[in-house]
């Protein structure tokens, strides 16, 4: 191997971890503990949705926006308080009348209006697929 090419390859690499590494807040959200898929983002509390949202990135988040869409009986949203690194919040919304109908399916999006600037590796994990039993 030569030694330029020796020299790109080692520059390559180290830009490579630099983009991976980019500093900043990196939202998800999160399930209940002991449950998979779905049904684990299934968190009632006095007939409302329980949202957890996880900062994993590895500098503070802003407030931002939580939305969940039903599909066809619309969309609520609510303010998420700034969450410091490795900390969690919840946020609560009300499910729409008729959601149960015989279950209920929805979307979470977390930084749903785009108010924090994630890592390069977090805009693409904001949001999952939540369904719960009726």
């Amino acid at each position: 191997m030569s030694k330029h090419f020796t020299g790109f390859l080692f520059l390559g690499l180290l830009i490579g971890l630099m983009i991976g590494c980019t500093p900043g807040p990196d939202l998800i959200p999160i399930g209940k503990d002991g449950l998979e898929g779905s049904i684990s983002f299934c968190n009632l509390e006095d007939g409302e949705l329980v949202v957890n949202v996880k900062n994993i990135g590895n500098a503070d988040a802003q407030a931002s926006t939580t939305v969940v869409s039903f599909g066809n009986l619309g969309s609520q949203s609510q303010n998420t308080p700034p969450i410091p690194v490795g900390s969690s919040t919840t946020v609560n919304l009300k499910i729409p009348t008729g959601c149960f109908n015989p279950d209920c399916s929805f979307e979470i999006t977390v930084d749903g209006a785009n108010d924090v600037t994630e890592t390069s590796t977090g805009e693409g994990n904001n949001t999952e697929q939540g369904h719960c039993i009726g």
